[in-house]
């Protein structure tokens, strides 16, 4: 992979805006959520699947544990800020799937990363 190459700036700009759905989406009050109807902890691996996915595209300079890291963080954070959101409730388990949903593409990303590397094809 060539890290010197540049994404462009709308990969960026939907990473960053993945990461504030997130906090819109974890804050927003319970009167006022809507729900896909397949499941809290589906909801939630989708969600940090997607955002992992693009914030790991966009910034390929970055280690995926570090964006991995980071976003755990940021999970728990919003997780637990949920107690303070009127009609939202904080639970372990959407916190796990969460983190799950980000460690399949850290984990792919590293896959990707050390099978597609000169080293690896014996150059």
């Amino acid at each position: 992979m060539n890290v010197g190459y540049r994404m462009p700036k709308s990969l960026r700009f939907f990473a960053w805006l993945s990461v504030v759905g997130l906090a819109v989406a974890s804050w927003t009050p319970g009167e006022y959520m809507i729900r896909t109807g397949v499941g809290g902890s589906f909801e939630h691996i989708a969600a940090y699947l997607i955002s992992t996915l693009l914030l790991v595209s966009a910034f390929p300079h970055y280690s995926p544990w570090a964006i991995g890291g980071a976003l755990a963080a940021y999970a728990g954070i919003l997780e637990i800020g949920q107690i303070y959101v009127p009609g939202r409730h904080s639970h372990l388990e959407d916190f796990a799937a969460s983190c799950l949903g980000v460690a399949v593409i850290v984990a792919l990303t590293l896959w990707i990363r050390r099978t597609s590397s000169p080293v690896n094809k014996g150059t």
